[in-house]
């Protein structure tokens, strides 16, 4: 007898039962490279988390429209992805247009009334016009049927105005309807965007002269968005219709059946962009919550989107999402306001940038485009490397040029600025966030990018790593000797990747007992630095020191 078994379980059989288990525990990599972008745009999904990578950067317009800029600057920076989130409010309208038939025979239908007023007791006649049909028609009064008291010849209608005075008082309507035929195009197909917004879409219809399929090319401005190959036939309405089910860009409904007549370049219209208030972008960050991110712009320089931002990344960190703020000042604010507003922030979990750039293509980066690009540079670096000193991939000059005691002035205020390498090339000064005065629980360490990144890295590895482990070890010795176990081995794991040094370890807090369900445990640790800052003494003499 064979079987499997629980634990404290006897058989009643004798037999061999089994049962397995997990032995270990796979330590949390890091999460590395991720950008979080709030933005306003034309196009696009709305008020969705959207994930967007490197190799979709030249597909960014046609996901985003003309909002694409800040995810695009984020991925040129160095994030590996982009957590994208169109804001707006639900007033937006999408753009439609109505596709028509080849011109087809159309009965066209047009009501007439002939209003008749009985006086005296005499039969009295009626001219009827020539279109009158005398196979359908009603003749009235209110809601009385008084057909009965009328006779119908050529062109005459006979009225017996005893009877229908007795019943209405002598007034009647006759009614008809007379039927003609025109040639004309009917409206087929209304074909609509999914995504409300003012982009600009045309669409073309034509039938491919090869394949004899029926193409509709969708244009955004000069260039095919997306082409729809559908059966030519005698319902081609139906057929466009079935073509874009489950199509994730447009719709169609259809109208009228029938075959759909050629067009060029007739434009979508109608569309409208939602409006968009400070409301929208702090909805936005409530779609982040569940997301994990290292660093989170906007493209807005509003102080009250900055607020959104910078209580964005505190009220995360206070629910263990570990990431930074990245806000960028505007050249247009002068030196000592923007910097009174870096070290007002004090915190390490914000970046302010101080001053921008302009690109070899005449860009100007400036507030928040700067921003993006330095946030995705911030999202994407190793941790066991620093930004100081990386030069700005495509930058031309700077915007503003700074003294050596402006720069110095500065980043004693927390600001991350940029500068001019011997090459004078635009670079990142010193990798800096806008921590100027740490509490009496902080070090001057968190006043780095470097070293902030570094700490949450180890702080969220070590979190992911034990969180699996919760209800499933015994607040025992040998319990609680798997989480020291399993959470040091992320820090053996990150000794090797040079982002801690050797001697970094966990142990049991030997100032609180466990209790209950309850288990302290100390982390000590030391984070590497690069090297920044060299001292070097130079030792001249007169004589040749080294003649013996």
């Amino acid at each position: 007898m064979a079987g499997t078994f629980l634990i404290g379980e006897t058989k009643v059989r004798p037999g061999v039962y089994y049962r397995r288990e997990k032995i270990g525990a796979t330590a949390a990599g890091a999460t590395n490279g991720v950008l979080a972008a709030l933005f306003q745009s034309n196009w696009g999904e709305l008020n969705k988390v959207v994930s967007v990578d490197q190799t979709q950067l030249n597909e960014l317009d046609d996901i985003f429209g003309d909002g694409s800029t800040i995810i695009r600057e984020g991925l040129l920076g160095g994030a590996k992805t982009v957590l994208a989130i169109r804001v707006g409010s639900d007033d937006g309208l999408a753009a439609k247009v109505t596709l028509q038939t080849v011109p087809v025979e159309v009965d066209i239908v047009t009501p007439h009334e002939l209003i008749c007023n009985v006086e005296g007791e005499d039969a009295q006649q009626f001219d009827v016009p020539d279109n009158f049909d005398y196979d359908n028609f009603t003749v009235r009064s209110g809601d009385v049927d008084i057909e009965p008291f009328i006779t119908l010849g050529e062109g005459k209608i006979t009225v017996s105005a005893q009877g229908i005075s007795a019943v209405t008082g002598g007034k009647f309507n006759l009614n008809w309807n007379s039927h003609s035929t025109v040639t004309q195009a009917v409206d087929a197909v209304e074909l609509s965007a999914l995504h409300v917004g003012e982009r600009n879409f045309t669409v073309s219809m034509r039938t491919n002269l090869i394949t004899d399929k029926r193409q509709l090319l969708i244009y955004s401005g000069t260039d095919i968005y997306t082409t729809v190959n559908f059966d030519a036939g005698e319902d081609e309405a139906q057929n466009l219709v079935d073509a874009l089910s489950g199509n994730k860009i447009f719709t169609a409904r259809k109208l009228n059946a029938g075959q759909l007549a050629d067009v060029t370049q007739a434009a979508l219209t109608g569309g409208r962009n939602p409006t968009v208030t400070t409301t929208n972008y702090e909805r936005g960050t409530n779609a982040l919550e569940r997301f994990r991110w290292n660093c989170i712009v906007a493209d807005s320089d509003g102080a009250a989107v900055n607020g959104i931002l910078t209580a964005f990344v505190k009220q995360s960190y206070e629910t263990g999402h570990l990431g930074f703020a990245c806000i960028g000042g505007k050249s247009s604010q002068s030196l000592d306001e923007r910097m009174s507003f870096a070290a007002a922030c004090n915190d390490e979990k914000i970046v302010f940038v101080l001053n921008g750039w302009k690109s070899t293509d005449g860009t100007i980066y400036d507030g928040w485009r700067a921003a993006a690009r330095i946030g995705g540079m911030i999202a994407g670096v190793e941790t066991n490397s620093s930004l100081t000193h990386t030069v700005i991939s495509g930058a031309l000059e700077l915007i503003e040029p700074l003294t050596n005691g402006e720069v110095i002035r500065a980043e004693q205020k927390g600001c991350l600025v940029l500068s001019l390498n011997y090459n004078d090339q635009a670079q990142i000064d010193n990798a800096i966030n806008t921590l100027v005065t740490p509490d009496s629980n902080s070090d001057d360490g968190w006043k780095k990018i470097r070293r902030v990144k570094t700490r949450f890295e180890v702080v969220d590895r070590i979190n992911a790593t034990c969180e699996p482990l919760i209800g499933r070890v015994n607040n025992d010795s040998n319990g609680r000797g798997t989480i020291v176990t399993v959470a040091q081995g992320v820090l053996n794991e990150m000794i090797a990747e040079n982002k801690l040094f050797e001697g970094s370890r966990i142990s049991e807090d030997e100032t609180h007992k466990p209790d209950g369900d309850s288990a302290w445990f100390v982390i000590t640790l030391g984070d590497i630095d690069s090297t920044e800052k060299l001292y070097l003494t130079f030792r001249f003499s007169y004589s040749n020191p080294f003649d013996s």
